[in-house]
């Protein structure tokens, strides 16, 4: 599917409408799209918005040949298998690493360069696929789980806007890197439960520095890294850190990462608070766009994500549970989901593509924290991820706990 810029006054029963002239936190409607049912919908519209963009159908050539549900199944599977591979290789380059960083300089970045266009080519293929297995990562160490997380989700997006392949390439060795100094930071300050202390706070927003020392010398470093991972807890209203940068003192690049990295950390459960909701931390960092980030790249970056973000789980109305596993752009509202099912597993997957003419009577009702008891998705795709989902929480801080590690 395509977008088309459209008047509201040319807008007609049936349209669906992807994108407005305005962010959708400023309207009543739900972000993510829906369907002009009639003048109603229209009337509202046209009190808030010039013009919106609707979905149009792509001029397509008819071959007579439509892909099969276990074509897509087995294409499904094979996009996950390979996101795993690449990412298990870059799990275990990323120990190594943090454990050298702990101690020493790195003295080379040669296998980040040798891993990261596999990762490329990977993204360009399936980006779910990889934001999915990128997900499942969260169940070893979080140093590393949160540099794949960076740096999938900030891969993909720049991809999405049309990054040349190499800006993706520095752009995802550096944020591999971002948090490479925290292999410096005491222990017992990174896993405490409660609030910190000035003190405490302030060395581990020494993380930054010990960064720039690590990777100082490293061969295939590079300056464009280096002020990445130095500036990506700059603000834009100038109240971040090391040194209070503002606006275009801080590149587009150091900016997208900053934003990926407050998605991804808030996202993740810590030592000292739950895990909140990706619709939860959409709000919130849309109620910093303009101050801490740039609106017209967060605005975008949260239409990427989707209203379903992929590995969170939905409720469908047909009662079926399901997590999901890609988006339909810009349909985010009806995303490709993998059905959860009573017992340990399934013969099969079982797949919904919520997107295709046979399920459009089914659609998300809403979006759940954890699956329900007695449900589960197929071993094989399963594999970490419902260990994270289960442990579920509240969405909201622990009491006392400081949320801005």
């Amino acid at each position: 599917m395509a977008e088309k810029k459209i008047p509201v006054d040319e807008l007609r029963s049936g349209m669906f409408v992807v994108a407005l002239d305005r962010p959708w936190f400023d309207t009543p409607f739900g972000a993510g799209g829906f369907e002009i049912r009639g003048q109603e919908d229209i009337a509202e519209l046209r009190r808030y918005c010039r013009h919106v963009f609707v979905e149009v159908e792509d001029a397509v050539e008819d071959t007579g040949e439509q892909e099969t549900a276990p074509d897509q199944e087995a294409a499904v599977e094979n996009a996950l298998r390979r996101a795993e591979e690449t990412l298990s290789r870059f799990r275990a380059l990323l120990g190594d690493l943090f454990r050298e960083a702990a101690g020493s300089p790195l003295a080379s970045l040669a296998g980040i360069d040798a891993l990261m266009p596999g990762l490329l080519d990977g993204i360009d293929e399936d980006s779910d696929a990889h934001i999915w297995q990128a997900r499942l990562e969260r169940g070893c160490c979080y140093d590393v789980a949160h540099a794949l997380d960076c740096c999938v989700l900030a891969v993909a997006f720049a991809s999405h806007l049309g990054w040349s392949r190499q800006a993706c390439h520095t752009l995802g060795k550096a944020a591999l890197l971002l948090d490479i100094g925290m292999a410096r930071v005491p222990r017992h300050i990174l896993d405490k439960p409660g609030r910190l202390t000035a003190e405490e706070f302030a060395a581990v927003q020494r993380h930054v520095l010990y960064a720039q020392e690590i990777l100082a010398q490293a061969a295939g470093c590079g300056d464009e890294v280096l002020a990445i991972v130095r500036n990506h807890h700059e603000r834009i209203n100038g109240s971040g850190y090391p040194q209070g940068l503002q606006g275009e003192d801080i590149s587009l690049p150091s900016q997208l990462v900053a934003m990926v990295d407050c998605y991804t950390a808030m996202t993740s459960s810590r030592s000292y608070r739950d895990a909140r909701s990706p619709y939860q931390v959409l709000n919130q960092l849309y109620g910093w766009r303009d101050s801490y980030f740039r609106g017209d790249l967060l605005e975008p970056f949260i239409r990427f994500i989707g209203i379903y973000p992929t590995a969170s789980l939905v409720e469908l109305t047909n009662g079926e549970v399901g997590a999901v596993l890609g988006q339909n752009r810009p349909r985010s509202l009806r995303p490709k989901v993998l059905l959860m099912l009573e017992g340990s597993s399934a013969a099969s997957p079982c797949f919904l593509d919520l997107a295709a003419e046979e399920n459009s009577d089914v659609e998300v009702r809403r979006g759940i924290e954890r699956p329900p008891p007695g449900m589960a998705l197929d071993a094989g795709l399963w594999r970490g991820l419902g260990r994270e989902l289960s442990r579920g929480g509240t969405g909201q801080p622990r009491e006392g706990a400081f949320t801005g590690r």
